[in-house]
């Protein structure tokens, strides 16, 4: 909680009582909602291979004790896309987890390289604090309007 107090001074630098002192109060979520492309593994994953490919990369980034320090997420959602930057088979997966622990899983994906000595990579590409804004990409929702529109 923070608490602002907002004091005007009178020209003699004595405190003016004529404005109240101000409260704030500051307010977040604990959790926030990410979204991560996975390919490598091929077919579409399963929520418990998915919850798999997040552990895997906490224990490769951070060791055993680590990951489970940080192994507080939920896996809410996996799909199945093409990959973007190859067209290759590859999953989506929307994870929740404590805000705290973000940039960890951050830097747990980025170092990712295999998964049972299966090369793949896993890449964080939304982070919200709500889970509408991950459900759509608007982006491709876009293009998919334009090209109705145009066809």
């Amino acid at each position: 909680v923070q608490i602002a107090c907002n004091k005007r001074f009178a020209m003699d630098g004595s405190p003016s009582s004529a404005v109240p002192p101000q409260k704030t109060q500051e307010l977040s979520c604990p959790d926030v909602y990410t979204k991560l492309d996975v390919s490598g593994l091929g077919a579409e994953l399963t929520s418990r291979q998915a919850e798999g490919v997040v552990k895997a990369a906490m224990k490769q980034m951070y060791g055993i004790v680590g990951s489970n320090d940080a192994a507080k997420f939920t896996v809410l959602d996996v799909r199945s896309i093409a990959d973007s930057w190859n067209g290759t088979p590859a999953s989506s997966i929307i994870v929740r987890l404590p805000k705290g622990d973000l940039q960890r899983l951050g830097s747990a994906c980025a170092g990712l390289t295999q998964i049972n000595e299966v090369p793949c990579t896993v890449r964080m590409v939304g982070v919200s604090p709500t889970l509408v804004q991950l459900a759509v990409d608007s982006r491709s929702l876009a293009a998919h309007i334009l090209q109705q529109a145009a066809g």
